[in-house]
């Protein structure tokens, strides 16, 4: 979008491989766009910390937001963290430390759960896709993505002793793709099933998918059966 082609309109279905000949790729994530992505991630922590320290009946009452952090980057870079000054729409974060600080502050209306950014940035307007992955902001701005976690120091430190937990092996699993319904099951247990074959059909928004084998193998179980409403990712049958 920010393309002169695009943005005076002269388009065809050709743009793509006449103004990128290599493909597409999305924006480098630079130093300084890292540093307004940590910036807009401490602003939002700092929204969320707010609107917990208004929910009512807590027994020591409500403590005042901190103002020191660590900021997470991709889980590789980690950076001290200060909010100087702090409004209802405005922040002002010192990034770093000693000689290699950096002022940025951050305005904004955004609210939590909003799924997007919007606001002024070191005094430059910016957007930015927000998701969230259990205590972390995953950010996007012109294709450059950022996961970025917002911690007190020592929880940060501990963090850093975490052991993560490996990818569970669901390569001999058939996992239901979306929340549905069971329509059948189309093989039994032992079963010599060939790639291609049908294993299952599930019903989901008025629509039957039909679900197949990807490579050769045997039914070692099955977990479903016809009626059965399952969620996104639920074991319908397995493999030897």
């Amino acid at each position: 979008m920010m393309h002169p082609r695009f943005r005076s309109g002269r388009l065809s279905t050709n743009f793509i491989a006449e103004e990128f000949k290599g493909g597409f790729e999305g924006a480098d994530l630079t130093p300084e766009l890292k540093d307004r992505m940590a910036a807009v991630a401490v602003f939002m922590h700092l929204r969320e910390e707010e609107r917990r320290r208004r929910i009512s009946g807590q027994l020591n009452g409500s403590a005042a937001t901190p103002k020191e952090w660590t900021v997470g980057i991709n889980n590789q870079d980690s950076v001290p963290v200060r909010t100087m000054t702090e409004g209802k729409d405005v922040v002002a974060v010192r990034l770093g430390e000693g000689k290699f600080s950096r002022m940025v502050e951050v305005e904004s209306a955004w609210k939590p759960g909003e799924p997007v950014f919007v606001g002024e940035v070191a005094g430059q307007p910016l957007a930015m896709q927000v998701t969230r992955k259990s205590d972390q902001y995953r950010l996007m701005h012109r294709g450059a993505t950022a996961t970025i976690s917002v911690r007190r120091p020592r929880i940060a430190a501990l963090a850093g002793h975490m052991i993560e937990k490996p990818p569970a092996d669901t390569s001999k699993q058939l996992l239901c793709p979306m929340p549905g319904l069971v329509i059948s099951i189309q093989v039994e247990v032992g079963q010599d099933v060939k790639a291609g074959e049908v294993l299952a059909v599930v019903e989901a928004m008025k629509m039957e998918n039909v679900l197949r084998a990807e490579r050769d193998g045997v039914v070692k179980r099955i977990a479903a059966k016809p009626g059965d409403s399952l969620p996104v990712d639920a074991v319908i049958l397995e493999f030897e």
